[in-house]
């Protein structure tokens, strides 16, 4: 890395995870990083409005993101230069009021609006994906893990609609899903241009059809929308499990799998889990996901993790040695996000501090990220004793048949906490807890949906995670 572009090419890359390219393109491209030290980043842009539009409304994302990769907390400051040059002579010296010390930013998750116009009709190969082309089948580093779905994805481009449809892919996140549905999209445009291709993700099609629903919208307006999700070649939707429980956005999916599959179109989806242990999922549904193939994807071992962290570092220009290699491949066991995390930050606290990347250096710098093996050594007692201290809710009572609420919120948490721990299946847990695997499952999605609505729960669950593995 030369400086502090490449820098924020790395902040706007980790961006795109969280907006869609054209967002990034039309509020982010403008901005350039112009200061960066222990107290302040400064960002400018050319334009008042865009400079006030961030501020207001994206700063604490922004905030997150620049921190996620730098490792410690920053004043984020936006500048516009639309009157004269931006003065940066104070942050340069690095002088920070007292009032303006950095603090843990607020999460802030962006989430498409429904779109009311009328270019709901424009092609899925227009409206998705020209901006995904770096997300192809030869930058997707295959190992043992990863072998049987990559080959299932690339059967499917090869012959749409024929032995694999549905393709059902599953894996915990950061494993590589939604590359290989971008993959798919852009090596089926590649063949034919014309292909209609449309990816949702499921959390997005569920908000659209709710709000459509709720704002009592026109017929023409749900005639159209019905149109643009049936009337597609090959239909990819990602995080396919947020339908779960929610009676009308099933009964629409059920109707556009039909009408697609009877019409000899390609249904590709994806999920954290397969549709056996998708709770309340309607049979109806769960039956056609498992009428095709069924894929899981597991998290990478030793040699693909090497591999991939060869390849990130290779991609942003980061020289990395076989030691450092291999210090991050042993401890670095959780997704290929992660890793992708560890390496950026490599280089940015390299950049920073100007600073060789020994195994020395990598250690201490990516010490949050390193496990050393921790989370093997965690065992279910353990974290049931720990949640029990921190609800202050007795483990008897946590095993118990006690329904009371904040007995029941342990319990949920317990259950959540251990699935994402250790290996152990929904069963196990539940012979621990003396509950059958149903019950865990929904305990564990009613967390999980809570975490995806508070901000402040994600930090609580986060952080008692963190002292479990610190001790």
């Amino acid at each position: 890395m030369q400086s502090l572009n490449d820098l924020w090419a790395l902040v706007l890359d980790s961006l795109r995870k969280t907006y869609s390219e054209t967002f990034v393109t039309l509020w982010f491209d403008d901005l350039r990083l112009e200061v960066l030290n222990d107290a302040y980043a400064v960002l400018v842009g050319s334009s008042d409005f865009k400079c006030t539009f961030l501020k207001n409304r994206h700063l604490p994302a922004i905030k997150k993101h620049i921190e996620d990769l730098i490792g410690y907390p920053v004043n984020v400051v936006i500048l516009s230069e639309e009157k004269g040059k931006a003065d940066l002579s104070f942050y340069i010296e690095g002088k920070q009021a007292e009032e303006e010390k950095p603090s843990r930013p607020r999460l802030e998750i962006f989430e498409e609006k429904e779109d009311t116009r009328d270019d709901l009709m424009i092609p899925a190969s227009e409206k998705f994906p020209s901006y995904h082309t770096e997300y192809t089948f030869d930058n997707f580093i295959v190992g043992n893990s990863n072998k049987f779905v990559y080959e299932a994805c690339i059967a499917v481009c090869n012959s749409p609609a024929t032995n694999f449809n549905p393709l059902f892919i599953y894996g915990q996140s950061g494993l590589g899903k939604t590359h290989l549905l971008y993959a798919i999209n852009n090596r089926m445009l590649k063949k034919n241009p014309d292909t209609k291709i449309l990816y949702v993700r499921g959390e997005d099609f569920a908000n659209q059809l709710i709000s459509m629903i709720h704002n009592k919208s026109s017929i023409t307006f749900r005639d159209k929308f019905k149109e643009k999700f049936r009337t597609t070649d090959i239909l990819l939707i990602d995080d396919i499990h947020f339908i779960a429980g929610k009676e009308s956005i099933q009964e629409e999916i059920f109707h556009t799998f039909n009408a697609l599959y009877e019409e000899g179109k390609q249904l590709i989806m994806t999920s954290d889990r397969p549709p056996r242990e998708i709770n309340r999922l309607e049979e109806r549904i769960r039956s056609r996901f498992e009428g095709g193939l069924i894929a899981d994807i597991q998290p990478p071992d030793y040699e693909l993790r090497a591999a991939i962290i060869a390849h990130k570092a290779e991609a942003m220009d980061v020289k990395l040695s076989p030691e450092v290699i291999d210090l991050m491949a042993e401890n670095l066991r959780s997704n290929i996000r992660q890793i992708e995390g560890a390496v950026k930050k490599l280089a940015a606290h390299s950049f920073l501090n100007g600073a060789e990347i020994t195994p020395e250096f990598a250690k201490e710098c990516i010490s949050d990220l390193i496990s050393d093996n921790y989370e093997k050594k965690v065992t279910p007692d353990k974290i049931i004793d720990f949640v029990s201290q921190k609800y202050g809710v007795p483990e008897r009572d946590i095993k118990s048949k006690n329904r009371t609420q904040n007995i029941a919120r342990a319990r949920h948490v317990c259950i959540y906490i251990i699935r994402k721990m250790t290996d152990l299946s929904y069963p196990n847990i539940g012979k621990i807890l003396q509950r059958d695997s149903s019950t865990v499952i929904s305990a564990y999605n009613s967390i999980e949906s809570q975490i995806k609505e508070s901000s402040l729960l994600e930090i609580e669950i986060g952080e008692l995670m963190d002292e479990i593995r610190r001790n």
